[in-house]
């Protein structure tokens, strides 16, 4: 029996001047180590995903924290508060992604960076901390979805069983 797969959308990363997708270690290990599936990592890039293929094969997905931040344009602002801190590649992918991925109501578990594309992707905005690079945590500081809540009433078996 073939383990569960967990889709990982990657980051953009430099590396010596040279582009890599990339994804933490720690997130990779812990899909196939302690949730016992199969972590399969997605480019990004125009015309480098297919996101009804990834579909297709993916019984959850992972939405990773990054050092990056959602660009201030997919929720309607301008000036982007840190714009070397931004990842638009993987913007292009994981946003329609999570939203494909709730229509067909695929599992998504969401962690920091994961979490704001999450928000974006459903409609919520982004609200700015003094320091200008991170998200607040509190929830009133985000706009409530009741999809978010259904998906992860209807998913919080299979989430809990294996992702």
């Amino acid at each position: 029996m073939s383990r569960p797969i967990v889709v990982v959308p990657a980051c953009t990363t430099l590396i010596e001047g040279y582009t890599f997708d990339a994804v933490g270690r720690k997130y990779t290990a812990a899909i196939a180590e302690v949730a016992e599936c199969q972590p399969l990592h997605v480019p990004v890039g125009t015309g480098m995903s297919d996101i009804g293929a990834i579909l297709e094969v993916a019984d959850a997905i992972l939405l990773t924290g990054s050092r990056s931040n959602v660009a201030p344009e997919q929720y309607g602002e301008e000036t982007p508060i840190k714009p070397d801190a931004l990842d638009p590649l993987r913007d292009a992918l994981t946003l329609p992604l999570i939203r494909a991925a709730v229509e067909r109501k695929t599992p998504l578990f969401a962690i920091c960076r994961g979490f704001q594309e999450l928000n974006v992707a459903l409609g919520g905005d982004r609200a700015a901390s003094s320091s200008g690079d991170r998200w607040l945590p509190p929830a009133e500081r985000y706009r409530s979805h009741p999809r978010q809540c259904d998906a992860a009433q209807r998913h919080g078996d299979q989430s809990r069983r294996r992702v």
